[in-house]
């Protein structure tokens, strides 16, 4: 996913947090909302800083080496999730003389689960990662959602400017909505229909988060988020069968085709149209096929 959506990930993750640790009837910290952002929007980001290590080899096989490499585990993940918390938590405490309990634990928290967020959210791509390595070095592919989802700020970023307190940040997060409405009007990614739909749910959801009361839209940006994966999700399992399916039946009468591998990528904000490659194997030939599903 884009490093956008990854902070988006975070300061929700950050939100859905604060709501189920503070009891009912009491408001949340202004304070504690900002700083349980800011540490969960960094540790969501972390894991991309494997740029840094493509010098290590030389040329392109540095960056295809590294990307989504050794960061991009859960047992990394965890050391940069702790570091970042001590290392947060040490700069903000010139400005305290204490720190609530409650705010350690779930700065915490947000810290260490930051970066198992990210990867979980690379998974869903068909780049893949590897998250298990060093124990199980395979590499697991979502094929489910495109690089850069503008459904996903479409159903967060409402109720994410809703809880803000300062206005630039509500400027900047209407300014990505706006960004992402207008990239679907004037690409060739995304078709009439694709954009008509964004900007009418895109509408809507501004103006039912501003009736809705905090909970509900912090509850709502979450389920919103997840529907969006499992519609997605279900729509590649569906897609990879009609592609094996034909594969299979190219050639009536023929050696039946072997399918080794299918890769998948969807149209963005659009679970009915993707692009796809398969690899098989008939008899000891072996082919390509690419297909719009």
């Amino acid at each position: 996913m884009d490093n956008l959506t990854h902070a988006l990930a975070g300061m929700l993750l950050a939100d859905v947090t604060l709501l189920l640790v503070t009891p009912r009837g009491e408001t949340i910290d202004p304070r504690l909302r900002w700083r349980a952002r800011w540490a969960s929007a960094i540790t969501n980001n972390l894991p991309d800083l494997d740029f840094m290590l493509r010098r290590l080899t030389p040329g392109r096989v540095g960056y295809l080496l590294h990307h989504r490499g050794h960061s991009h585990t859960l047992g990394i993940g965890l050391l940069l999730g702790a570091c970042t918390f001590f290392g947060l938590r040490a700069l903000w405490r010139r400005h305290a003389t204490a720190t609530p309990e409650r705010e350690k634990w779930v700065l915490l928290g947000l810290c260490l689960v930051g970066p198992w967020l990210h990867v979980a959210m690379d998974f869903s791509n068909n780049y893949g990662v590897h998250p298990f390595w060093p124990l199980y070095d395979g590499w697991f592919y979502g094929d489910a959602v495109f690089i850069i989802e503008p459904l996903f700020w479409i159903v967060t970023i409402p109720a994410l400017a809703q809880a803000s307190q300062h206005r630039a940040t509500k400027l900047f997060l209407f300014g990505v909505v706006a960004i992402g409405i207008a990239l679907a009007w004037v690409t060739a990614f995304a078709n009439l229909a694709t954009a008509v739909s964004l900007t009418l749910l895109a509408g809507a959801f501004f103006l039912l988060n501003g009736r809705w009361s905090a909970r509900t839209r912090t509850l709502v940006a979450a389920g919103g988020s997840l529907t969006t994966a499992l519609v997605f999700l279900t729509a590649s399992a569906m897609a990879r069968k009609a592609v094996t399916d034909a594969a299979q039946s190219e050639l009536p009468g023929a050696a039946p085709v072997v399918v080794h591998d299918v890769s998948l990528a969807p149209a963005p904000s659009n679970p009915f149209c993707w692009s796809a490659m398969a690899v098989g194997q008939r008899g000891d030939r072996y082919g390509l096929w690419i297909a719009t599903v």
